[in-house]
């Protein structure tokens, strides 16, 4: 019985003091992890949808002619976007139907963004391949480009208008691919 009692006090004792090493040993790192987690949630902080939206319409001024908001069941039809995947989102198109200008933001439901990035996408090859454009707008849906940071993803038609006279199509793409960036660098500020 002592024999037995003397090794359990003993694995007892060896047992206590490994965990107190591996405390000690792995503390700093455990620290660490913790405060690299806090960091990475501080990147990936809330974004305003609607600020985004404000900035980019100061930016085009009277440029931004997307102005009303797409009815759901098109969105679900038209874009194959459903509601149930987003916790947030703008459809913006113009009123008048010469124009092309869209804006689509999203806020992504969590495992969803890649799906929704998949559905813009398609969306722009749809306004591409098959949907009716002015020759005047080709260039600018052309343009256009699905971004995505985080949870968030926007589809961006948008642009100044090209006022210039007697431009190749090659000039007409260079000019609304120049306005496309400008949005695209107003949306990333919101992200660093």
């Amino acid at each position: 019985m002592k024999k037995i009692v003397t090794i359990f006090m003993v694995l007892l004792i060896t047992l206590l003091s490994s965990c107190t090493e591996n405390k000690e040993n792995k503390n700093p790192k455990n620290i660490i992890k913790i405060e690299e987690k806090k960091e990475n949630k501080e990147e990936k902080k809330e974004v305003s949808l609607k600020d985004i939206e404000t900035k980019i319409k100061e930016h085009l001024w009277e440029g931004y002619v997307s102005t009303e908001n797409m009815p759901e069941d098109f969105i679900k039809e038209l874009i194959k976007i459903d509601k149930n995947d987003v916790e947030e989102i703008i459809v913006k198109t113009p009123l008048m139907s010469t124009y092309v200008d869209t804006f689509i933001a999203i806020k992504a439901k969590k495992d969803k963004v890649l799906e929704l990035e998949t559905s813009l996408k398609n969306y722009k090859k749809y306004l591409l391949e098959e949907a009716f454009a002015y020759p005047s707008n080709l260039a600018k849906i052309q343009a256009s480009e699905v971004i995505r940071h985080w949870d968030y993803v926007f589809f961006i038609l948008l642009g100044k208008f090209d006022t210039r006279e007697n431009i190749t199509d090659t000039e007409a793409l260079e000019f609304a691919k120049n306005e496309v960036k400008q949005i695209k660098d107003i949306i990333e500020t919101f992200f660093k």
